[in-house]
Order: structure tokens, then sequence, then C-alpha cells
């Protein structure tokens, strides 16, 4: 008898080259090549190697660019902080703010924001905003726009929702992760990812599919990872 050995090769891409490209394009480009944007380092002017890059252009890529990798996976980038603006207009009370920010989305408020704050965002949220679970507002929709100290900067709050317990029961884990990341369920929930696979008997649900998830919100509030919400996922099978 000859035994064969079969093994699943998962299907892979190159990455494409962004360094130099603006970061809103960069988002487009890896979208289009079945990759996700993942971490984004700002990096000051004064600690550039090569003087003459733009500003808001993307510097460095993780993992470079030409380098075979799964498709769905994270490509981290580094990007040159935006030159500091003058204001041109003394900046607007809170409720100005709410007028033209709570409800809209990420876009549509910090391109109103950008005419008044001298640095724009004050950290690399950019392409998320920082999660909301508790808003009145739709999912994916601006709830709340804090000041930081000084005025100069600004931080975007964005309504999110818990991912429930039973939403991947009865799902391989790659399945669970397609639905999360789909459009609608990104806006819902943010960026999620599994923290940690537990494998656990069950008498109803079949080897290797998803019993339950469980909140970890730990990872939310990580300003190293720009991760939404992190969650662990029970699978059913011999613990």
């Amino acid at each position: 008898m000859t035994l064969v050995s079969a093994c699943v090769i998962a299907e892979s891409t190159h990455v494409p080259d962004c360094v130099g490209k603006a970061l809103e394009s960069c988002e487009v480009i890896l979208k289009d090549a079945h990759l996700r944007l993942g971490k984004v380092k700002i990096i000051a002017s004064n600690q550039l190697k090569d003087p003459t890059a733009e500003p808001g252009n993307v510097y460095g890529m993780i993992p470079k660019a030409g380098t075979t990798i799964e498709l769905g996976k994270y490509v981290h980038l580094k990007v040159v902080e935006k030159a500091t603006i003058e204001k041109t207009q003394p900046l607007p009370d809170m409720q100005a703010i709410a007028e033209n920010c709570f409800g809209e989305t990420l876009h549509q408020c910090s391109s109103y924001l950008n005419a008044y704050f001298e640095k724009g965002f004050c950290n690399p949220w950019e392409t998320i905003g920082i999660p909301d679970y508790k808003s009145k507002y739709p999912y994916g929709k601006v709830s709340n726009v804090e000041k930081a100290r000084g005025g100069n900067c600004y931080k975007i709050h964005i309504a999110r929702e818990f991912v429930p317990s039973n939403f991947c029961t009865g799902l391989t884990p790659e399945a669970c992760l397609a639905l999360l990341h789909n459009e609608e369920n990104s806006l819902r929930f943010g960026k999620v990812e599994f923290a940690k696979e537990i494998i656990e008997y069950s008498e109803n649900i079949e080897e290797g599919k998803i019993i339950v998830t469980s909140d970890k919100r730990m990872c939310r509030y990580d300003t190293t990872n720009p991760l939404n919400n992190c969650i662990y996922v029970k699978i059913s099978g011999r613990p």
C-alpha cells in the first residue's frame, strides 16, 4: 500500500510597491491585491535617511514590496509625517464640530477638521479611528471628537459593536475571518483578529468548526496594534 500525503497550499500573491505613494492610494492598492492594511507608523521628517521623501507618503513596508505573502495577510507601513501647516481659521467650538462630524464618516469628519488643526490626527489611527462601543450612532460613524492638550491635534471616535458570541458558531476559523472582514462587518466591528484559539470538545458542533467566540477587551486599547477588536475562539475538537 502506498501512502500519499496531502497538504493544502494557501493562495499567495506578491506585495505591491507602495513606497512613494500616498497612504490613501496604498490602501486601495493593497485591497486590490487582496491584502490588508496593518500598522501605520508615522516617521518624523528629521528621522528620514532620504530627505526628498514627501510628507504623507509611504516610506517603508513590512514585508517589503515583491515579497510572496498569503492572501488576506497584513502589510505594515511607515509613512512620512505630514508637514505642519499654519492655522488659517480659529478652532471651531465643540457644537460646530458635532454638527459637522457626529454621525458622519471618518473621512468626512477628518476633511472638515484638517482646515483648523495644525497636526491633524494625534496618532496613526487615521484609517480606523478610536473604537466606541457605547455610541448611539450607527456603527462606522463618528461618535465623538477629542481635542488634545494645546488644541493642535484631535482624536476621532468611531461607533463599533462587539462581536456576538454566536456570530461564527458552526463556521471554520477561515470562514469566520472572511465574514468578519467583509465590507459591512468591517464597519460594524472594526478590524478583528483571533487573540487565541482554544480546542474544546463539543457534542453539537462538527470537529474543526467554531463553538463560540468570546471578547478580549485588552487588545482594543493597545496603541501599538491598530486592531479595534480581538476575540478568543473556541473550536470543536479533542483538547
